[in-house]
């Protein structure tokens, strides 16, 4: 499944919306892959998702129906939360109608247990939307994340954070690792490797926050590495960019430190730099 796509137009609440909607479908491309859209409104307030499912998944519709000169249809997408319900019509490959959602009570009670909380009817939704199953809220709480919410698991699924990832991320051995802190990393295009280069650097407390700004600005941890190595681990975050933002490498830095200047400054460092001391 893709990720979906979700708007919200208006100021009202989604509690406010009903559980039921109406349905586009279209499959003009070869092959069985439909894109899928579902809308709720009420009063002001627009809800719209749009995803595309193997038509294998949509349970009582067929290519044919889809593809008839016109037909009425009614089919299922089943999901751990709950169940989705269409009808409607279909004429050459593009369908419409209304659809409903079914939840599962037995679902929110096994998703308590994991210890989520129970959620409510628009939480309910949104994990079946996003098909967030009771394997996958199990595994995610397996990873020992700190403070893993119903949101952050809509988190991970929007932004198409799988279990792999997960759990390359939380294995680095950063502590208190929060799922606030995966999506951060993942929106800011931080993978395992770089995470675990920069845990191994020698630059010691880096946090999450820190191997952002380093990733954002370029710095690899090799640079991290090479400047602790020359003998100056003992720097701030904001010493290392600026070494970094001025091209001093850490060839330069262990020349410094080699010639006694082992007292001086990051600021005197990059004025030596910028005067061509070398």
């Amino acid at each position: 499944m893709n990720a979906p796509l979700v708007l919200l137009l208006g100021v009202q609440l989604f509690a406010a919306l009903p559980n039921a909607g109406t349905w586009r479908i279209n499959n003009w491309v070869p092959g069985d892959d439909v894109q899928l859209s579902m809308t709720r409104r009420a009063g002001t307030s627009r809800w719209m998702m749009s995803t595309g499912y193997p038509m294998s998944e949509l349970h009582g519709l067929t290519r044919e129906q889809l593809r008839a000169m016109h037909g009425e249809v009614a089919f299922e997408l089943r999901r751990d939360a709950g169940t989705f319900v269409f009808e409607g019509t279909t004429t050459f490959g593009v369908g419409n109608g209304r659809f409903r959602f079914d939840p599962d009570p037995a679902f929110r009670d096994k998703l308590a247990e994991l210890g989520y909380g129970a959620p409510d009817e628009e939480a309910m939704l949104g994990m079946a939307m996003r098909d967030v199953s009771l394997e996958y809220a199990s595994q995610v709480k397996q990873l020992g994340l700190s403070k893993v919410e119903i949101e952050d698991l809509f988190a991970f699924r929007d932004r198409g954070i799988e279990l792999p990832l997960l759990r390359e991320l939380a294995g680095m051995g950063f502590p208190g690792l929060t799922a606030t802190d995966v999506v951060a990393l993942s929106d800011h295009g931080v993978g395992g490797a770089y995470l675990k280069g920069m845990k191994e650097s020698g630059f010691p407390a880096l946090d999450v926050k820190d191997v952002i700004r380093f990733h954002d600005r370029g710095i690899a941890p090799e640079f991290v590495r090479g400047v602790a190595e020359a003998g100056r681990g003992s720097l701030s975050v904001d010493d290392l960019i600026l070494l970094h933002d001025h091209g001093i490498t850490p060839e330069y830095v262990a020349r410094v430190e080699g010639s006694g200047f082992k007292e001086l400054t990051a600021e005197q460092i990059v004025r030596l730099h910028d005067h061509g001391v070398d």
